[in-house]
């Protein structure tokens, strides 16, 4: 898999059953694994998004492999959704790559290089101690 065609670490609304996931992802994938992104804080306001964290935090989420023919259609339509423009490196919220981790079928972890859409410079002014998702689930926070 190339650099191009990395994996989706996705941790909010587009996770396993949630609205965008039915919307995005539903029979676009190959598989999805649930996974954690080390290094990691998650925020909510009304969406939630991460930032990088240096305090040992963590997220949950899932690592989402798009089926290789629909790769490039599932890109764009995810980009669009976070309000990221590929061409100028800026939006809502920023593609970055970064490495997540997962247990395999025999408890070994494995770490995995995937996307992940950061909270852009707009998203994360003005957040603070009050927007924290201190559980770094967002499943948790909704209460499911």
């Amino acid at each position: 898999m190339s650099e191009q065609q990395l994996p989706f670490f996705v941790y909010g609304t587009l996770r396993t059953g949630e609205d965008n996931w039915e919307r995005f992802l539903k029979d676009r994938t190959d598989r999805e694994i649930p996974a954690v992104l080390p290094g990691h804080k998650m925020f909510v306001d009304i969406f939630p998004f991460v930032t990088d964290a240096a305090d040992g935090s963590q997220v949950m989420g899932n690592l989402v492999y798009p089926r290789t023919e629909l790769y490039e259609a599932v890109l764009r339509d995810l980009d669009g959704l976070e309000e990221y423009d590929p061409t100028t490196g800026s939006g809502w919220y920023l593609r970055v790559i970064r490495e997540a981790t997962y247990q395999d079928s025999a408890g070994q972890t494995q770490r995995v290089r995937a996307w992940v859409y950061h909270g852009g410079p707009e998203v994360i002014s003005g957040m603070g101690q009050n927007h924290l998702i201190i559980s770094g689930d967002w499943l948790t926070h909704l209460g499911r």
